[in-house]
């Protein structure tokens, strides 16, 4: 199900000395970095995981920890549905009674 809707991969990475944004723009443009670690945005993984070696070679960059990301069952229920998990849980709460968790 989750390869069917799609979605955006990711790769993770930690890098010690931690790195700039701008040092990552040589791999990809879409980049977020949180707490000690960076999520680059990517529609192949296994390209983007290869540049980000030769990068990491080329500044002495040593890296700690990579990972890739695919979409989460939360992400497909989004995507399909629209709703959050506070959306569905407001939901919930409204329902008449006798149907879910409805108020009383």
């Amino acid at each position: 199900l989750k390869q069917a809707i799609g979605g955006r991969l990711s790769v993770e990475v930690s890098l010690q000395p931690m790195p700039s944004l701008e040092e990552f723009k040589e791999v990809a443009n879409d980049i977020m970095k949180t707490g000690d670690k960076f999520i680059i945005y990517t529609e192949n993984p296994s390209t983007t995981l290869s540049e980000l070696v030769k990068l990491a070679n080329m500044k002495e960059w040593k890296i700690v920890s990579v990972r890739t990301l695919t979409p989460s069952l939360e992400d497909v229920f989004v995507k399909l549905t629209g709703l959050t998990a506070v959306d569905v849980e407001r939901l919930e709460l409204i329902r008449p009674s006798g149907r879910g968790r409805g108020r009383e």
